[in-house]
Parts: C-alpha cells; sequence; structure tokens
C-alpha cells in the first residue's frame, strides 16, 4: 500500500479511489473521485456552509460523502451524519465540532463503499444541490445573491 500523498495530477500516482476533503479545485476525471463535502447535500452545496448554516438559523448540519460528479457537489450519495448546531454557536464552533465528528463519519463511509459493488454507484440518488458562494464575495444585502 502506498502512503498518503498529495498529487496535482493523476498521472503522478495510481489509485483505487480518490478522496476528496475540502479541495478548492475541481477535479477534471470523476470516475474514482468521492467528496467528502462539509455540509448536507443537497440543501447546502458549495462553499462556506457553516456560515450559511448560521446565517439562516438552521440547528442542524452535517456531512455528506458522495460519488464527484463534473457538477459541483453532485452525484450519488454514499452516507450522511448529522451534529446539532447550538444557539449562539459561532462558526468556529461548528467546524470544530464537524472536525470532531469527521473522521469516524469517513471511516464509516468506508465501510459502506467497501460493500458497494461498482455497478450500483450510478444508480444512487441524485439531486441538484442548492450551490452557496463563499460569503466574503457577495453584497449581504442581496439575499439572492447568496445562491447565484
Amino acid at each position: 500500500m502506498e502512503s498518503w500523498k498529495t498529487v496535482t495530477e493523476e498521472s503522478e500516482v495510481s489509485f483505487d479511489i480518490a478522496i476528496s476533503i475540502q479541495y478548492d479545485l475541481r477535479i477534471k476525471r470523476t470516475e474514482r473521485h468521492f467528496n467528502l463535502h462539509t455540509g448536507l447535500l443537497p440543501e447546502f452545496g458549495g462553499q462556506d456552509i457553516i456560515y450559511h448554516t448560521l446565517r439562516l438559523g438552521k440547528r442542524e448540519q452535517g456531512l455528506t460523502f458522495h460519488k464527484m460528479e463534473k457538477a459541483l457537489d453532485e452525484g450519488g450519495i454514499i452516507c450522511k451524519g448529522t451534529y446539532p448546531v447550538f444557539p449562539g454557536d459561532s462558526t468556529t464552533d461548528v467546524y470544530e465540532r464537524m472536525l470532531r465528528i469527521a473522521p469516524g463519519f469517513l471511516f464509516s463511509c468506508m465501510c459502506v463503499l467497501v460493500g458497494m459493488k461498482s455497478e450500483d454507484l450510478p444508480r444512487l440518488s441524485v439531486e441538484t444541490p442548492k450551490r452557496y458562494r463563499r460569503h466574503r464575495d457577495i453584497d449581504p444585502s442581496d439575499e439572492d445573491a447568496y445562491r447565484k
């Protein structure tokens, strides 16, 4: 088994699957790629999910492990996990809570994935996610701008 490493081009290493976690660049080839998204899909696709969770007053957020497709945050969902968001939480509070559950959640998802057959992956349900933008790039007075 090869050691863990960061690669910038797929040709640099051979792999059975690749898992993206908070990766800011688009991945062009997605056949064997999965994403650990830091929000509940399809309700919270895109970026700055914790900020938008607090802005919308939601009391729950979560993680979604899904098959990657060319479109951002689309692809069959393998599993979801939730955690609470408490009144008065800051983005740091929620982010740290997410970090505490993420390793166990990812391990559980890998156990589910191992039990799946490759022909099952394309049949997973897919719903186009709402995509939120980075909050620092938009005018906070324009409510519709958050999802453009």
